[in-house]
């Protein structure tokens, strides 16, 4: 620390870069924490920011252009993604300024480019078009670490033998004027895009099994070489290696061919693995119970994790600094705050119980919602879908029961 200049914008990049080793060193580095916490200028983050004026793609071009650049942190992804959905909605005649972004962040350096490709990629698994992912996957990225290579040469085999199917395929930049100065090992979001896909294209049970047990052995893999001490930097070198999400498609395929159960042995590789269990992960086992009929377990997952909800204001009830909020690209293993349900697993829930014709379990979910979270359930698009589905199942069933009791009227009268 002795070494590093004092507080100043030109050198913050290189203030996060030490925070996030720290922050993945463990506790024994936890004292110089704060120390750098305080040398870091106090600037405005544009890592969270919302882009500028939504209905001017200049502006928002020329904002994201602006942050590509080294001495500031990476725009986060989801930023990007608004960004890129924006313009592809805006039939715009050609995809150069999208090249141009990324020329832009392969520029600013590996984190600001797989911020960047993360975003992309992420789009084209949205729109099913998986080929562009595998493609980006190869333009952009060293194979091994979390993409294996055979994995990879699979999943371009399977996607040949199935060409035959109309499939998308469009990619923003198919033009000379992307350039690709070097590669970058993909960190855990991108590996986690990848794995998805791989889920995604595989429809066979057995080969799926397959690919899952892949999945599991490059991360039992890594779990060794760290334990070994062959990985000098684990908290890094696990960053570029898928984490728990990955698992979540594999999770939901496995669930509805053999039931929740199935779900339950993934979560038990997650934790054996050394992975985090997120609330997505229970937000599935417990969606699945409800789909089966067993409301039960569904509701016993739900009030576990609503506990946390009580932890959570003992624990700020008694902080007396607030938390600092992590750059991107930051270790996510450093939140230990439990788990809570968040607005889409308690909608999701109630999304279940609504197909299995459970009013009464759907509103109570609903009501448990709007307990802990009723400012953003009141906003949140997926409430009111689930909301009106509820309402038209009430009045659909009540339109069936006064059906039957007209036709028992008639058969009386007879």
């Amino acid at each position: 620390m002795r070494f590093f200049p004092e507080r100043s914008e030109g050198f913050i990049n290189g203030y996060e870069v030490l925070l996030r080793q720290i922050r993945a060193s463990g506790p024994a580095a936890a004292p110089y924490e704060k120390i750098v916490l305080s040398r870091i200028p106090e600037r405005p983050d544009p890592t969270y920011a919302p882009l500028p004026d939504e209905h001017s793609l200049a502006a928002q071009y020329d904002w994201l252009s602006d942050a590509f650049v080294t001495e500031k942190p990476s725009p986060h992804p989801m930023i990007i993604l608004d960004f890129i959905n924006a313009f592809q909605a805006s039939n715009y005649p050609n995809s150069h300024p999208l090249t141009q972004l990324l020329n832009k962040a392969m520029v600013a350096g590996p984190l600001h480019a797989s911020a960047f490709l993360y975003a992309e990629m992420l789009y084209y698994y949205r729109e099913e078009n998986y080929r562009a992912v595998l493609e980006t996957i190869n333009d952009h990225a060293f194979l091994g670490c979390g993409i294996p290579r055979h994995v990879v040469e699979t999943l371009r085999w399977r996607m040949e033998k199935g060409k035959s199917r109309v499939e998308s395929s469009y990619r923003f930049h198919e033009n000379k004027s992307l350039k690709i100065p070097y590669k970058i090992w993909a960190p855990s979001p991108m590996c986690n895009i990848f794995w998805h896909t791989v889920a995604a294209k595989t429809l066979n049970r057995h080969s799926l099994r397959n690919q899952y047990d892949w999945l599991v052995k490059t991360l039992e893999q890594v779990k060794i070489a760290e334990h070994d001490g062959r990985l000098r930097a684990p908290g890094a070198k696990s960053r570029l290696y898928p984490n728990g999400d990955a698992f979540i498609p594999f999770m939901k395929k496995f669930m509805e061919a053999k039931g929740p159960q199935a779900g339950t042995a993934v979560i038990n590789d997650i934790v054996r693995l050394g992975l985090q269990v997120k609330t997505t992960h229970f937000s599935e086992l417990a969606h699945a119970y409800a789909m089966s009929g067993a409301p039960g377990p569904a509701f016993t997952i739900l009030r576990k994790l609503e506990a946390g909800f009580a932890t959570i204001k003992k624990m700020k009830e008694g902080e007396k600094e607030p938390k600092e909020r992590l750059p991107y690209g930051s270790p996510q293993n450093v939140n230990t705050l439990p788990l809570v349900p968040d607005v889409h697993m308690f909608a999701y829930l109630a999304r279940a119980f609504i197909k299995t014709g459970r009013i009464e379990d759907a509103e109570t979910v609903l009501s448990e919602m709007d307990t802990y979270l009723k400012e953003e359930a009141e906003v949140h698009w997926y409430v009111k879908k689930v909301r009106a589905s509820l309402e038209n199942l009430k009045i659909r069933l009540a339109l069936e029961k006064a059906k039957k009791v007209e036709v028992g009227e008639k058969i009386e009268s007879v």
